[in-house]
This record gives structure tokens, sequence and C-alpha cells, in this order.
């Protein structure tokens, strides 16, 4: 039939559709009655490339989609991945007998350089499973190629592109467009969501630039107080499990003798004498042994009630110790063993034991949260923070300040605080963004404060870098002029990710949560409301984000 026919052209190089042997391949009797042995038994090598290739092929298509109808998707890639590498050995095997017979050489070289193709999608499907479009394109390019390498080779410039143009390389023309046609898909999406969000990205632009041009010192400012956090080892941002023998307490690392408390410049010396003998304290230049901080920044002092009362020591945020902060953290940004040996606060951490649960890490998060709550609300105070709040009368957002708020119980009530990141969108984000690596969500449990300028910023990301019970695990800085703000529809603020590490988390097992902290300046937050969140949504169900 015609369809048996297409598929059989789909599948033998066109070169092969005529008869491959003529009588001039073997010499017939001229004497009467003579008789000649003929063998109508199919070649090994046929079989392999004809017969027991499309089988395999088909056989592997048809149990993926078994298993993702029955719900288990994590095994069609390893599935197709074990057929590709089946028909890869067979085309090789089938390539290298032809090799081996000089009359069919070219043969043989033709499904040599023909199973390469194979060797693409081995290594897509089982280490790269996003990369499916691309290797798509240059599967179909490969096979185009090839044809039209071996037709001139064989047949000559003009009747081996003759016979293309009839007779084109069907297999290699479906993957090219199929793969080119997902690309432009892409590409028409991407253009669709851009323009869904560009009246909201021309907003933030203009403020922006507003912003810049009125806060360019204070913004460089804070940029030097965020350049070290630059080095962090951004692989190590990942959820981690504890160690099953870890003891549920915060084990606090006395790096200071008792002589040097009432020394303010102790700390420094004892840190850098830490960093000789092997002993580092936290990325953030934190240790877990004071039970209260002084953070001076711009002449105020502002002092934190740590939940052990076992020592007090001043932290100063001067240009020494952002030197040393830079050196600790360039010495932390090292391999996995020795960030274990680097960090005291850590050592609860099983850094070969990646969290594979959501619902683990959702219980985690809402354990967190009011351990978190109380770390902003310490740091909104040390910045004159704002957080915003509903204004019943108007309706309208507003943005108060915590230092007044916190005396007001019924101002307390009406701040509305970040809430858990739902479900659903934590799902999404997994199969969008992740490829289903829980470990990856360090959002789960986030919490926000508002400024009103960039230089209170700037001392919030002090009051957070001199904090002791906090480890900072990743840092991004929005505010950044070399940030490209198209990624989040011209949004910008600075996010830490942070583990907190005292009494109370490491008592509940949590010490080990990453969790987020966003700082904004109040002329974003008035802008972002709910229709330009929903816009923003739309955008990034267009990405597949």
């Amino acid at each position: 039939s015609t369809l048996t026919q297409i598929w059989y052209r789909t599948l033998v190089p066109t070169f092969q559709t005529e008869p491959m042997f003529g009588t001039e391949a073997f010499e017939f009797p001229l004497e009467r009655g003579g008789f000649v042995d003929v063998s109508l038994r199919v070649p090994f090598t046929t079989l392999c490339v004809f017969a027991i290739q499309p089988i395999l092929g088909g056989v592997g298509i048809a149990i993926s989609v078994l298993m993702a109808v029955m719900g288990r998707p994590r095994g069609c890639a390893p599935v197709i991945g074990a057929c590709c590498c089946c028909i890869y050995l067979l085309n090789m095997v089938a390539g290298l007998m032809f090799v081996w017979t000089p009359s069919k050489r070219y043969l043989g070289i033709y499904w040599c350089v023909y199973a390469q193709v194979f060797l693409f999608f081995i290594y897509q499907m089982m280490f790269r499973e996003w990369l499916f479009i691309p290797v798509l394109v240059a599967a179909g390019m490969h096979l185009c190629l090839l044809e039209v390498i071996t037709r001139i080779a064989v047949e000559g410039a003009s009747v081996g592109m003759e016979r293309l143009i009839g007779d084109p390389p069907l297999l290699g023309l479906l993957f090219f467009s199929v793969g080119w046609s997902s690309v432009f898909y892409r590409t028409y999406g991407y253009i669709k969501a851009k323009n869904l969000i560009q009246s909201d990205h021309d907003v933030y632009e203009s403020l922006w630039k507003e912003t810049y041009e009125q806060y360019k010192e204070d913004l460089e400012g804070l940029q030097s107080a965020l350049g070290h956090l630059k080095n962090l080892h951004h692989a190590m941002a990942r959820q981690y499990n504890r160690k099953r023998d870890a003891p549920l307490q915060w084990d606090a690392m006395d790096i200071l003798n008792a002589d040097e408390t009432s020394n303010p410049g102790s700390f420094e010396k004892s840190m850098e004498k830490s960093i000789d003998s092997g002993m580092l304290g936290t990325a953030n230049a934190g240790t877990k042994n004071s039970s209260a901080e002084s953070i001076s920044t711009h002449g105020e002092t502002y002092t934190f009630a740590r939940t052990l009362s076992l020592r007090r020591m001043s932290i100063t945020s001067g240009s020494s110790m952002r030197a040393l902060s830079k050196k600790l953290t360039r010495n932390l940004t090292g391999s996995r063993r020795f960030l274990e040996q680097a960090l005291p606060q850590d050592k609860a951490i099983d850094f070969n034991s990646k969290v594979s649960s959501l619902d683990q890490l959702c219980a985690q998060a809402t354990g967190l949260d009011p351990l978190l709550l109380r770390k902003v609300q310490q740091w909104a105070l040390a910045s004159r923070g704002r957080f915003r709040m509903e204004d019943f009368h108007s309706g309208k957002p507003t943005f108060v300040l915590w230092e007044e708020a916190k005396e007001d119980p019924h101002t307390k009530l009406a701040i509305k605080w970040g809430k858990l990141k739902k479900v659903s969108r934590a799902v999404e984000k997994l199969l969008r963004s992740y490829r289903e690596d829980v470990s990856r969500l360090l959002d789960v449990c986030r919490q926000s404060i508002v400024f009103e300028t960039v230089e209170e910023m700037t001392t919030c990301v002090h009051a957070i870098q001199n904090d002791p019970d906090v480890t900072i695990v990743r840092c991004k800085n929005r505010l950044d002029p070399s940030y490209n703000s198209l990624v989040s529809a011209g949004y910008r603020d600075v996010s830490f990710n942070v583990r907190i590490h005292n009494q109370e988390s490491a008592s509940l097992g949590l010490d080990t949560h990453v969790c987020e902290v966003l700082l904004l300046l109040r002329a974003f937050a008035e802008v972002k409301n709910e229709e330009g969140h929903k816009r923003y949504t739309m955008f990034r169900n267009q990405l597949g984000e």
C-alpha cells in the first residue's frame, strides 16, 4: 500500500530503494540444463537495520506511553534511552559487518555514521531531558546531510541531487521540521508573553530610572555591601536533610576567649586567628556564641536579644569587617566537603542527602514561619523597615513603620505578613523549572520588608549579614544596574535565601531549612498590585516557568 511504501522509504536510505544486486553480481551458467543456488534467507545485517530496529523503537515508545498513563513519567526517559542504546549497537554491528565487505563498504560507513544520531538521543534522554528540541533539530540536520553527502558520493552530483528531490530523506526532514516548529512556537510564546507585561515593564523601568538618579551613590553602596556574596557557591543553595545522628540542639562555637569580649576589635582578631587555625565562622561573618549583638550602623546602635545567654560581643559593620567577611566567603565557596568542615553551625546538615519530599518541605516551612517572622521584625526595627498593611477606610494597601506598629496591637493585626507558597504553585515550579528537584525550592517560607530609601535597605543588609543566627546561602541583587529586568517583568528587589540557626530552630529540627527574605523599595511595592500580578502570572505561564 501507499502507507507501507512511505514507511519503508522513511526507514530505508533512498539509494537503497533500488535493487542492490544485478546480473553482474554473479555469472549465469551458459550451458543448457545448468542451475544456480540462490539463498533467500535475509542477511543478519538487514534484520538488524530494517526489522529489529523498528521493533525496538515501537516497543520503547509503547512502554513509555504506558508508564506515562500509569503515572510514572520519570521512567519514560530511561526506557527510551535504553532503546536508543540498543538501536545504536545494532546499527554499529551492521555497519561494521558491511565495512568488512569491499563491495558494500560505503554502506558500512553510512550505517556507522547514521548510528551516531542515537548517541544524541541517549545523552539527551539520560542526562539532559530539557534539551530534547535542540537534539531533535541536530538529529534532523545530521540525517539530511548524511543522505546528501552519501548520494553525491555514490551516484554523482547531478544524479544524486535529482534523486534526492524526487525521494527526499523523510525521517531527517521530519525531525528537523518538528524541532524548528517547536523553536518558532516558543519564540512566538515569548513575544506574546512579553507583550502581556510590556505596560508593567515600562512603568517599573521609568520608576527604576528615577530611583537610580536619586539614589545612585546609595545603590553603589548597596552593591558594594552585597558584592562579596556573589562568591557564594550557588550550587550549595539547596534544601538538605539533617544528619541522623545530629542532636536537636544548638552547639555554640566558642571562638572568642573570655578576656577578648570587652575589646571592640577582638572579634576581627579572633576571626583572623580562626582562619589560620582552620576553624571558620559563617560566610556572613556571624558566630553562634553571643546572647546579644550590637550592630553599629550610621551612628546608631541596635541590640538583638539572643535566645541563649552565653556571651556579649560587639560586631561592627566597618570596612575591616567587610574585608574579613569577603575573605571568609571566598574561602567558603569551594567543595561540599570543605563547606561541611568550614561552617560549625552547619555540622547538622547532611550535604549528601537532599530533601526529596514536597510534604516534608512544606511541613518544615510551616514550622519555621514564626521564627522567620520574628527575625524580619528584628531586622525591620534595626533599619526602619515597613510592612504592608491594609487600610480599612480606603481599601488601599499602605506601609506602616514597624517601630511604631509594634506598640499597637490593632495595627499589628492589620499587617499582611507573607504567606507560605501554595502547593499548586510549588508543583508548577518543580515541573516547569526545577525538573522535579524538590531541594531547589528555597522560597516556600518567605517574608518581605519595605523601605523608604536605599540607605535604610543597606542598613538592613548589614543587619542580616551580621546576625549570628543566620547563614546566607544565596543573594540576588535585582537593584543592580546590570540586571536584566525583562526576566521579572521590570520588577526589582533584593532577595536573600538564609538558614536560621538558634536553639529554637535546632530543637524543632528546622535549622537546615532555607527560607527567603525580600527587601523592597516602597516605590516599587506601591506599583505592585493584583492586576499586575495576574498579568505576570500569565507571562510566567506563557514562558512555562
